[in-house]
């Protein structure tokens, strides 16, 4: 008798994970709006942002989510929720490529919803973007490039120690500081601004209501004031991005589908996606890479 009360449950157990299984495995094909949460400091990979606490926003999250949306057929639009006041311009030049690439190969609209802070490189990952709303006390803008150079020389006389360097004749200028001395990283600096100005007046093409000399100066904007300005289309909160895709998508109604960090199989499978993407796909060039990489070894990093 014990025996087949104990065949009796171990098959009720077996028939509940199979109906559990088949639950999960039911595909929903309703219409859905992805919402992608994006927040922290904007870094070529996790590590990077370490120092200043909090969240990172790298290229490969990015990817990750963009590569789910693409796939998932009953995803009509994606809402990305953006609260970030920047970071390294190569990370910020990765995602804004990988916004605008989905865009256009998918179709599927990507609505951009600013929260408290889209500022500088949270501005740049945004400017692709079918729509942008900010809410009105949003701080947008901070269009420009600043490079910060670590000097430890003061510190290490502190403490007793010298640092010696021995350079080859023929590279003098492979200390970094003989290049700031020679001007050499303020001309860097303002070609990376002339590429930022570039690419914010190429997304918002016939939408800024003054030039871009005039816009992209460093100010921060209030919502309402980059409103004005063209850099955003529309005022709203999130709830109204969401029914803004939906509308831009041609949908009467869809469900909302909530991204977030995951140890998914899917997300693991595409998380080891490689770097080099940005090179195939119009990224920054192999000197500008080689470059940024050597400059961020050094402790100098070019920041939006």
């Amino acid at each position: 008798m014990k025996k087949a009360i104990i065949a009796v449950v171990a098959l009720s157990l077996i028939v509940v994970v199979c109906l559990g299984i088949l639950v999960t495995l039911q595909v929903d094909t309703s219409d859905k709006v992805a919402v992608i949460p994006l927040s922290g400091e904007i870094a070529s990979d996790s590590q990077d942002g370490l120092l200043f606490g909090g969240e990172t926003i790298t290229p490969d999250l990015v990817r990750n989510y963009l590569n789910r949306a693409e796939d998932d057929s009953t995803v009509k639009a994606v809402v990305l929720r953006i609260s970030s006041n920047g970071g390294t311009s190569l990370a910020s030049q990765d995602i804004a490529r990988l916004v605008r690439e989905f865009k256009e190969e998918t179709g599927k609209p990507v609505v951009v919803s600013m929260g408290q802070s889209a500022a500088s490189g949270g501005y740049y990952i945004s400017v692709y973007a079918t729509s942008i709303m900010a809410e009105p006390s949003t701080t947008t803008g901070s269009i420009g490039v600043r490079m910060d150079i670590l000097d430890t020389d003061g510190l290490l006389e502190k403490i007793g120690v010298e640092r010696k360097t021995v350079i080859s004749q023929q590279t003098p200028y492979k200390d970094i500081l003989a290049q700031y001395d020679a001007g050499i990283l303020q001309v860097l600096c303002d070609e990376t601004y002339v590429q930022f100005a570039s690419v914010v007046a190429e997304g918002r093409q016939g939408k800024l209501t003054a030039d871009i000399s005039e816009i992209a100066d460093g100010r921060v904007y209030s919502g309402l004031q980059a409103k004005e300005l063209g850099l955003v289309d529309e005022i709203g909160n999130l709830e109204d991005s969401i029914d803004l895709a939906i509308d831009i998508a041609g949908l009467d109604e869809a469900n909302v589908q909530w991204y977030g960090k995951s140890s998914s199989l899917y997300d693991r499978l595409f998380g080891v996606v490689s770097k080099l993407d940005r090179f195939l796909s119009g990224g920054p060039s192999e000197e500008e890479l080689i470059l940024m990489r050597a400059m961020e070894s050094e402790g100098i990093v070019l920041r939006y």
